[in-house]
Parts: C-alpha cells; structure tokens; sequence
C-alpha cells in the first residue's frame, strides 16, 4: 500500500486489528515521510486493539503528522496515551469519536482515559473535542489545565459519562468546563 502515499493524500482512514498493530506502525512511519499532508486521520479498531497498549507503534507517528486538523477514533481508542500525542499537534482543530455499539455501561471504562499530566498550550488551535472518561477523571485534569492555555480556541466539548453522575461531581466538573474553556457555546 505505500505505492499508494504521496504528497497530495490528504485523507487517510485504516482499520487496526490486535494482528496488525506492527504494520500498521510501519505503514505510518511512511505515511509521515511520504504523505506529510494528511488533514484527516481516521481509526477504526477492533476491541482490544490498542486497548492499554502503552508502546503502540502508532501513537509516535500520529504525532509526527503535523498538518492534521481532524482525528475521527471509535470511542474505545479515546485514552490518555493517544491524547498525548495529539496535544502539541499544531493544526489540530476537531477530535472527534464515534460509538458504534448500540448501547454502552457506565462504568465500563477505567480511570486513565485523560493524560495524568497537562502539557502548557496543549491543543492550542482545538475547536471540538470528544471525551469519553469519568467525571472524576475530568474534574482532575481540567484543575491541572487552569492557567496552562489548554483548548484556548475550544468552543464544542462532548463528553460521554463512563460513571454514575452524582450532583455535586456535575456540578464541581460542569464549573471547571466553564472556567477552563470560557468560549464554550
């Protein structure tokens, strides 16, 4: 497939299966060199493809795509390592998932979907963002980010709940959104 890549691709959509992990890191090491004008990265996986996979091949180059300006993931790819490679992309505008599991548990999810740390000016041309992790987990990286610049550009945040809501947790996130990301509509 990399007789495929050159500089005018724009648009790149692949599926990531337990299996392929391995090509599919080789296949975007190339993509980074030969096809450095990607816009457009979109994943598919199965279950458990990337799932905890801490040393992933892809998440390097992910990060080395610079011209990026939109990621569209399956929800369950959504963590807090493929967050971090996305943080500092320069163009970065839209993270986005989808969900294509008819229904979906609170609670189904652990608690390290957000980066434990918040790197200054993260996401700094992001405008939508979709989350999926806990409030609890929110609340915690949102009173890291205070004062860091993270998201100054954010006007859409979408967050799918993996706990049970409790008032007072909505409440205390639903402030720091509105104190982290004041353009928010």
């Amino acid at each position: 497939f990399t007789n495929l890549l050159h500089e005018g691709l724009q648009v790149l959509s692949m599926h990531a299966t337990e299996n392929s992990l391995d090509e599919i890191g080789d296949f975007l090491e190339e993509v980074v060199w030969r096809s450095p004008n990607i816009v457009k990265l979109c994943i598919e996986a199965t279950r458990g493809a990337l799932d905890g996979n801490i040393e992933s091949p892809i998440f390097p180059s992910i990060a080395n795509l610079h011209r990026l300006t939109t990621v569209v993931i399956r929800h369950h790819l959504l963590n807090a390592h493929l967050l971090s490679a996305l943080e500092q992309l320069p163009n970065l505008r839209h993270v986005l998932y989808y969900n294509s599991e008819p229904s979906f548990r609170a609670g189904s999810a652990t608690n390290d979907q957000l980066p434990q740390s918040v790197v200054p000016d993260a996401f700094s041309h992001l405008v939508t963002l979709s989350l999926r992790c806990s409030l609890g987990e929110l609340y915690r990286y949102l009173s890291q980010a205070v004062g860091k610049g993270i998201a100054p550009q954010l006007k859409g945040l979408f967050i799918l709940i993996v706990s049970r809501i409790k008032p007072a947790n909505l409440r205390n996130s639903l402030l720091k959104i509105a104190e982290t990301f004041p353009l928010l509509e």
